[in-house]
C-alpha cells in the first residue's frame, strides 16, 4: 500500500486565512501539518530539506500573500515534486517560473479568476456541528448565564474597499444594544485585527446590555468566536470578511451583515 500524502497547511498571521486553509485540509481527509511562517519562508524551506523524500509532504496549501510566495519557493526547489493550491485571489504577476498547480477562489474574485481557478460562493470554515458541541460544553461557565436571546456580533474594519470610522463603529454599537435591549437579550462581541484600539472603545462605549466581549489583542489561542457561535440564537457580522460570515451562516444560525460604505 502506498503511503498517503501529507499536507502541509502554510499561514502567516491572518486567523481567518489560517482557517480557511485548514478547513480544506480537514476536508481532504488526509494528515495535515499546520506551519506558521515567522519569516519569509527560509526556515520552512531548511526544514523541508532536512526532511527524508518519505517524510517530505506532497501538497501545500496556501492563502495570503506571504504564505503564498513561501509555498512557491517550496515548490520551485522541490522540482515538480510538490503541488500547490491557493486559496482566495488569483496570483497574478508574482515573479517566480511556477505557478499555483489549483486556485480556490471565492466568486468575489470571479472576474480576475483564470482557468485553472475553481470559484466557491464562500469560503472554507472550522464551523462544524461537532467544533459547535465542542464549543458549548467548553464555554459553557463563560457565556450559558446570558439572556436570551444572545446575540453574536463578530466585527471586522477597514479594508482596501471598504471604509471604517469611530462613527461608524458607535453606530453599530447603538444598534445593537437597542436590539439586545428591545429583545431582552444580550451580546456576544468578537472584534479583530482590523477593528482598530478607537473604534473598538468607541463601539464598547454604547453597550449597556449584559454581554461579554473578545477584543483583539492578538492572541488567536484564547478566541472564543467558536463558542460565541454554538451559544447565540442569530448572529450580526460586518460586511467587510466574507470568512466570518460564512462561519456565521455554517452555524445555522440567523445572520445579518451590517454593511460599510464603500470607498471605491
Amino acid at each position: 500500500m502506498s503511503q498517503r500524502p501529507k499536507i502541509w497547511v502554510i499561514w502567516f498571521d491572518r486567523i481567518g486565512d489560517r482557517n480557511q486553509a485548514e478547513g480544506l485540509a480537514r476536508l481532504t481527509g488526509v494528515p495535515y501539518e499546520m506551519k506558521r511562517l515567522l519569516s519569509d519562508g527560509t526556515t520552512l524551506l531548511e526544514e523541508y530539506r532536512q526532511l527524508a523524500p518519505s517524510l517530505r509532504p506532497s501538497l501545500l496549501i496556501v492563502v495570503d500573500r506571504v504564505a503564498t510566495a513561501a509555498g512557491l519557493k517550496l515548490k520551485r526547489w522541490s522540482q515538480g515534486t510538490l503541488k500547490l493550491v491557493k486559496i482566495g485571489r488569483p496570483v497574478r504577476g508574482w515573479p517566480f517560473s511556477v505557478k499555483p498547480d489549483l486556485t480556490i477562489t471565492p466568486r468575489q474574485y470571479s472576474t480576475i479568476a483564470y482557468r485553472s481557478a475553481i470559484l466557491i460562493d464562500l469560503p472554507f470554515c472550522l464551523v462544524t456541528d461537532a467544533s459547535l458541541s465542542a464549543a458549548s460544553r467548553e464555554f459553557n461557565p463563560l457565556l450559558a448565564h446570558l439572556p436570551r436571546p444572545r446575540i453574536a456580533v463578530l466585527v471586522g474594519g477597514r479594508t482596501n474597499q471598504l471604509g471604517w470610522s469611530n462613527a461608524i463603529a458607535a453606530e453599530l454599537g447603538a444598534k445593537i444594544n437597542r436590539l439586545a435591549e428591545d429583545s431582552g437579550g444580550s451580546l456576544m462581541i468578537a472584534t479583530s485585527y482590523r477593528t482598530g484600539d478607537e473604534p473598538t472603545n468607541k463601539l464598547m462605549e454604547q453597550i449597556t446590555v449584559p454581554h461579554v466581549a473578545h477584543l483583539w489583542d492578538g492572541n488567536e489561542d484564547r478566541n472564543p468566536l467558536m463558542g460565541y457561535l454554538a451559544f447565540a440564537d442569530r448572529s450580526i457580522v460586518t460586511m467587510d470578511s466574507l470568512s466570518m460570515i460564512a462561519d456565521a451562516i455554517a452555524a445555522g444560525k440567523p445572520v445579518q451583515v451590517f454593511p460599510l460604505p464603500f470607498k471605491r
